[in-house]
């Protein structure tokens, strides 16, 4: 699936790959979206955008990658990934939109780490200090 232990902070093209689709996974199921449909090129209905601009945040914000890293996995600009983590950002003062943001965040970060490899693993890039 993707390289064990790597040193924090490291990552590679198949790591950013993988955070990606988990985002785009995690942010549809949340959102009661068929997560193919956060692949579609263009512009897509707004539950569809949402979804996607969740996804990016959590992979921007919540794992530490770069606008071009998340661009490269979702097919789309960085500038677009910029614009989707400041339209997130200025939501999260909804406090329901806030709560079920973080939540997500939470089990986001508990199945990658589950899947790098459990107790004892050392997570491959999991900003916030984790």
């Amino acid at each position: 699936m993707f390289p064990r232990n790597q040193p924090s902070g490291a990552t590679s093209a198949a790591n950013e790959l993988f955070l990606c689709r988990l985002m785009k996974s995690a942010a549809a199921n949340g959102s009661g979206i068929d997560p193919r449909r956060l692949n579609a090129p263009g512009r897509a209905p707004a539950p569809v955008a949402r979804a996607r601009q969740v996804a990016m945040y959590l992979a921007h914000v919540g794992f530490g990658l770069g606008f071009a890293a998340v661009g490269r996995g979702f097919d789309r600009d960085p500038t677009t990934v910029r614009h989707a983590c400041a339209r997130i950002e200025s939501l999260r003062g909804q406090r329901r939109f806030d709560r079920a943001l973080t939540a997500l965040e939470m089990s986001a970060r508990a199945l990658a780490l589950a899947l790098v490899g459990g107790a004892g693993a050392r997570p491959f890039c999991l900003g916030g200090g984790v």
